[in-house]
């Protein structure tokens, strides 16, 4: 109740137990990614319309290890997280060449990030 929005979970994923390593810390690398859902999203699915927008998806599908990114999907919801934003911003660079992470922060879909 008292955390900002940006610092709750999108999802939660139960696990019957934590994976651990030999060692017996946690095994993050085991850990169940979320099955994320269209209908978990704010926006219904609208494809890419030109050759940047598909490229930028294409570059998110790679990251978020994921089948469809629609225009209006937002990284962060789609499971992105602060490292994975990291990774997009050096990929996005093929493409943008001085774009950095506040850019992700301000263009956080696939359309916005095409067109600035």
């Amino acid at each position: 109740e008292s955390l900002p929005e940006y610092m709750l979970p999108r999802f939660v994923v139960a696990v019957d137990s934590l994976p651990l390593t030999p060692s017996g810390k946690l095994n993050r690398e085991e850990l169940p990614m979320p099955k994320i859902e269209r209908g978990d999203l704010a926006s219904e699915f609208e494809a890419p319309k030109n050759s940047l927008e598909n490229e930028i998806a294409e570059i998110w599908k790679g990251l978020l290890s994921i089948d469809e990114v629609g225009v209006n999907d937002k990284f962060f919801d789609l499971g992105g997280t602060s490292l994975l934003a990291m990774d997009l911003v050096e990929k996005l660079k093929t493409l943008r060449p001085n774009i950095s992470a506040v850019d992700l922060f301000e263009a956080a879909t696939v359309r916005q990030q095409a067109a600035s």
